[in-house]
């Protein structure tokens, strides 16, 4: 385990501090990973600017740790594991007892001894849950069926729908038994001795509010910041929602894994099935997880061009950050036509706040940002003729797909990280703790 010492705190909070001032996240992993890592990341920032001395335990990380926002990292092996390690929750009690945070800030955890620890300590500090995704609904993390997004909850059942081929693999290697489900069902039960489970959107706070019946007032929404920063969407700008593209016709972008979940098939045979919109060029940005699906996507990219020779397809691979804001911020049109139901698809808001208008699913958390026909629109997951109507009012119809960018613009810029601390704050206060 390995730490820095956190800087002397402030002897006076500035205006609008936050009621706690330290706080510790446990994660799986540090660094600049996935979505998770960036909120870490961003939120350790602005609790800096606060004053709060933010601290950061994880099983893993990288080499390109935040160099800001975190007074301290720490390396507990055992949080990586998703079988769990002896030891780890009493080491995690030791930490947090030797640093003496006001606020422990779970996110992604694997192990229901760790949440039962930290609830025995005393002093007791706050304990909140974000719940990223579906891992502790769901076997297969997904919560998708061959039929469409899934509505169960977590119980015996699963096992058969499992076995059946009913549920839809996020990991084709992995197995799940007896043994796995009783582990995710104290994994759920160790939520309800969290003071506030926190979630992304109204999807998923009906979901955990389903699960965890017996506690159900602890799960609180509290919507994730979007990324905004110098290439934000100013609304009113000229170009928003009306950028002809590359000079070459309309760019739509597609910016996520490539795996069947994400739908890139489905964008690819509606495109091909499009006429008379004009020029227009496909340019796909993610790593491929699934190589028989990229294999089909390719030959429908193919297949697309030949019939509509107006299209052109690109794959740019895996982009960083700052390399997706700039397709977004080119873009025409961005596309998530995920079948699963993501948690919140924080594609959706970064596009938005970059001035693009957005087609995204009607599917789990995707309308957190896009209200149908007001901030984008909504389309039914795998339609491909519904999704080659949708391309086509928005590819075709300026004025429209200038309304919908201006607006999606102006719901982006309300969820700033600064308000974002000021809900978590509000959060804290109400849950009676501190403040």
């Amino acid at each position: 385990m390995t730490g820095l010492c956190p800087p002397t705190p402030p002897s006076s909070a500035p205006a609008g501090a936050p009621a706690f001032r330290s706080l510790l996240h446990v994660n799986e992993k540090g660094g600049r990973f996935g979505g998770t890592e960036e909120y870490l990341a961003v939120l350790g920032a602005e609790l800096g600017r606060r004053q709060v001395t933010s601290h950061l335990v994880c099983g893993s990380h990288g080499s390109d740790l935040p160099d800001d926002g975190l007074a301290s990292t720490h390396l507990l092996d055992g949080l990586a594991r998703r079988e769990g390690a002896p030891g780890t929750a009493e080491a995690l009690a030791g930490l947090v007892r030797r640093l003496g945070p006001e606020v422990v800030y779970l996110h992604n955890v694997f192990d229901a001894r760790l949440v039962e620890a930290l609830d025995e300590l005393r002093p007791r500090p706050v304990l909140l849950w974000y719940v990223h995704d579906h891992y502790v609904t769901c076997l297969t993390e997904l919560r998708l069926r061959r039929e469409g997004a899934c509505t169960s909850l977590l119980g015996q059942a699963c096992l058969g729908a499992v076995a059946a081929g009913e549920c839809v693999r996020r990991h084709e290697e992995r197995d799940f038994g007896l043994a796995e489900l009783a582990a995710r069902e104290a994994l759920l039960g160790a939520a309800g001795r969290a003071d506030a489970v926190v979630v992304v959107s109204r999807y998923m706070r009906d979901l955990l509010q389903a699960h965890l019946a017996a506690s159900a007032d602890r799960v609180h929404l509290l919507p994730r910041p979007i990324r905004l920063g110098p290439s934000a969407a100013r609304p009113g700008a000229r170009g928003v929602g009306a950028r002809g593209g590359s000079g070459r016709g309309r760019v739509v972008a597609f910016a996520g894994r490539i795996t069947p979940e994400k739908g890139l098939d489905v964008v690819l045979e509606a495109l091909g099935s499009m006429v008379g919109t004009g020029p227009v060029e496909l340019r796909i940005a993610g790593v491929v997880e699934h190589e028989a699906h990229w294999e089909r996507c390719c030959a429908l990219a193919r297949a697309a061009q030949a019939a509509n020779h107006d299209l052109q397809v690109r794959y740019l691979g895996h982009l960083s950050y700052a390399e997706a804001d700039d397709l977004f911020a080119l873009a025409d049109v961005v596309v998530v036509p995920s079948r699963w139901p993501e948690p919140l698809g924080a594609v959706v808001g970064e596009a938005l706040a970059r001035g693009a208008a957005v087609a995204a699913s009607r599917v789990g958390g995707l309308d957190t940002f896009v209200e149908h026909e007001q901030s984008g629109l909504l389309v039914e997951p795998g339609d491909v003729a519904a999704w080659a109507a949708a391309l086509h009012r928005l590819l075709t119809d300026r004025p429209l797909a200038r309304r919908l960018a201006e607006q999606g613009a102006q719901l982006a810029a309300r969820h700033s990280i600064e308000a974002h601390v000021d809900a978590l704050d509000d959060l804290v206060r109400r849950i009676g703790r501190l403040g």
